[in-house]
Parts: C-alpha cells; sequence; structure tokens
C-alpha cells in the first residue's frame, strides 16, 4: 500500500482534502502534518511515497521542508501547492524534474491525477530526483527573499536571492555568476534555506533561464571530457579541414536527404527573432537552425538546402560514433575551414545550431553565447 504526506497549516483545507482523497483509500493511505517541522517527523518514522505541501506554513515552511527533503529523501517525488501558480510555472517546473505543481484553489480530478502519476513513476524508478535547479525556479516564481546554503561533497557554497532574484553567489574564492555556475552543476545537494537575503550588492545580471542553461551544458561537458582541456579538443578538431564544406557538398548529392527539406517553410516569427539576435553579436558570419528532426528553422548566409543536410549528417555521424565508442558526448562539434574560420554544431532547447565565426572568436565560446541568447529568449 502506498503512502501519500499531505501537508498545510489550514485545517479545513486539510481535512476536507483528506475526506475527498478517501474515496480512493485503496490506492494509498493518507497521512498529515500541519507544518514542514511535523513532516519531517513523519519522513523520517513511516515509508513516504509521495509528498504533497504547501509553501507558507509556521515553524518550518514548504521551502523548508523541500530543503530537507533535498538532502534526506532526495528522489521523493513532490507537489508544491501555492496560490500564484501558472501553467507556464507548471511546465518549467516539471522540465526541472523534482517537482509538479498544482495551484490553488485545487482541482481535485488535477491533484489525484498527478498524485496517481507520481507514485506511479516513483515506483517505476523513474523520477530524477530533487535538483538545485528545480528549487532555484520554485524559488524565482514565487519572488521569494532568501539565503541559500548548499553543500555537497564536502563543497559549501551560498546564494543569494532578492525578490525571486538571483544577486550573488559565493564558493571557495569565486563569486558572482562563476560561483553560481559552479553551485548549480552539484549534485545531490543538501540545502540548508535562510528566509533573509544576506546579500546587498548585485553582482549576477544574468537571468535565472541562462544560468541554468549554461550550468548544463558546463556539467556535460565535465562529463563528457573529464580532465580534457578545451584546447586540446580543438587542436585534435583542427585536424579536420574543410573548404567552404567541399567535402561535405558531396554528401548533399547522395542518398541523404532531411525530413521535409523538399517543402520550404518560412521561419517562424520566435525563430527569426532568436537568429536576429544571434546575427546582431557581431561575432556570427552565417547562421542556420534545424530542429531535431531536420526541419530548417531558420537561416543566414548559408546555401539552405546543401548546408542543412551537411549539418544532419555531421550530427547522424557523431551520434553513431558515440553509440559505437559507448561515450556520451559530443556536445559540440567544432568544424575548422582553410580560411582559418569555424563551423559550431550544438544543440539548445532541442534546436540544433550551425553557427560560423571567424578565427580571431573562441569557438568554445559559442555554446555559451547561444545558451545566454536563447535564455533570454524564452524568458521575453
Amino acid at each position: 500500500m502506498k503512502h501519500l504526506l499531505i501537508v498545510d497549516d489550514e485545517e479545513s483545507f486539510l481535512l476536507s482534502l483528506i475526506d475527498l482523497l478517501k474515496e480512493h483509500n485503496e490506492k494509498f493511505m493518507i497521512v498529515s502534518a500541519n507544518n514542514g517541522k511535523e513532516a519531517i517527523e513523519v519522513l523520517r518514522s513511516k515509508p513516504i511515497d509521495l509528498v504533497i505541501t504547501d509553501l507558507k506554513m509556521p515553524e518550518m515552511d514548504g521551502y523548508q521542508l523541500l530543503a530537507a527533503i533535498s538532502s534526506e529523501k532526495p528522489h521523493l517525488p513532490v507537489i508544491v501547492m501555492s496560490a500564484f501558480g501558472t501553467p507556464e510555472i507548471e511546465d518549467e517546473l516539471m522540465e526541472m524534474g523534482a517537482f509538479q505543481f498544482i495551484e490553488k484553489p485545487i482541482d481535485f480530478d488535477i491533484l489525484f491525477d498527478k498524485i496517481m502519476k507520481g507514485m506511479a513513476l516513483g515506483s517505476e524508478g523513474h523520477i530524477t530526483g530533487f535538483s538545485i535547479a528545480s528549487f532555484l525556479q520554485l524559488l524565482e516564481h514565487e519572488k521569494k527573499s532568501c539565503t541559500l546554503i548548499v553543500k555537497s561533497k564536502g563543497r559549501k557554497g551560498v546564494l543569494y536571492f532578492q525578490q525571486g532574484n538571483l544577486i550573488n553567489a559565493r564558493s571557495g574564492n569565486e563569486q558572482g555568476l562563476d560561483a553560481a555556475l559552479e553551485i548549480v552543476c552539484w549534485t545531490h545537494p543538501e540545502i540548508e534555506i535562510q528566509h533573509k537575503c544576506g546579500e546587498t550588492e548585485q553582482l549576477i545580471e544574468e537571468p535565472l533561464g541562462y544560468i541554468l542553461i549554461e550550468s548544463s551544458r558546463l556539467r556535460d561537458e565535465k562529463r563528457n571530457f573529464a580532465t580534457m582541456e578545451d584546447s586540446v579538443v580543438e587542436e585534435e578538431m583542427d585536424e579536420l579541414e574543410l573548404n567552404d564544406l567541399g567535402p561535405l557538398k558531396e554528401l548533399s548529392n547522395a542518398d541523404f536527404a532531411l525530413p521535409g527539406e523538399e517543402e520550404e517553410q518560412p521561419d517562424s516569427k520566435i525563430d527569426n527573432a532568436l537568429a536576429n539576435a544571434i546575427m546582431a553579436t557581431g561575432d556570427v558570419d552565417r547562421l542556420i537552425m534545424l530542429s531535431r528532426d531536420g526541419k530548417m528553422l531558420a537561416s543566414r548566409n548559408f546555401d539552405d538546402r546543401v548546408v542543412a543536410t551537411s549539418l544532419a549528417f555531421v550530427k547522424v555521424s557523431a551520434e553513431q560514433m558515440r553509440d559505437i565508442g559507448g561515450f556520451t558526448g559530443p556536445h559540440s562539434i567544432v568544424l575548422t575551414l582553410q580560411d582559418n574560420k569555424k563551423i559550431v554544431i550544438t544543440e539548445l532547447a532541442q534546436t540544433i545550431f550551425g553557427v560560423e565565426v571567424g578565427g580571431s572568436t573562441p569557438a568554445g565560446s559559442v555554446p555559451a553565447m547561444l545558451a545566454k541568447i536563447v535564455a533570454k529568449a524564452q524568458i521575453n
């Protein structure tokens, strides 16, 4: 029998919710708590398969409860209740993996559906567990002011939030953006929350969305390349010299075609705006954007058909090499042309980017630049 823990300080709401859920007592048993402190005692004494919690509670609120769960029960599914929810917030939190989200007043049918899905996922082992990223997004959407003390594998960092904005971070000798990117990469975190922002100076100007995307990219690079330096990777890739994609142009005449490439579609407003923003940086000479299934999304200064086919071929070939070799990379691919220009192929937000930059622009800086622009586009 599954066990469900409901945490809320409003007695009437809690009792009414329990009464409604009792109709399904053949599926799970219900345990309740009036605040986070009581909930922690329950979690330590009874097997719990899923938690539903409010955020605003006395003694120990929902934020502190989530922080405790992060260290004691990191894979426990959690449904967060809030009066400030929107479908957009729910989608973003779900993408981060750790939380489900439901808006007050509660729609019982929606809540029951989330409960059953959460318990089913937990039993099948597909819950990704607690992540710093999901917790930070919750603080942003709730416009929370607080200080987070994060510990992981002997490391300690501090994140400062003012009205939902991450204004500073400290870790070792680092502070500001570099410290934030490092902390967000940490796995299996222990989080302590203090309900006061202990910092007044804003050293971080970048939006949280950019920080989460960039930290994810950095984490992937560490996994893929271990201790290999970027300079070594680029030196190895420099051995692949192409003359204006000459060798790849031959492939465009082979039996390798993108899905639907015979039907040219106009750029969407979103893709067009994103392409313009990338070109406006001044570092990019040519650009092409593809969906994961190979559909053309936007292009600037490229021969669409030839280059799209070429980039798709390179990506597919890299994935085949990955599968055969049993490694997890590559995150990005750099092709060095004979005129010292480089084409960087990388994937962000379900989109494949092919970006040509001049010899004076470091190829390693391109994914971070793209991540920042994509994050801003998602916020707007």
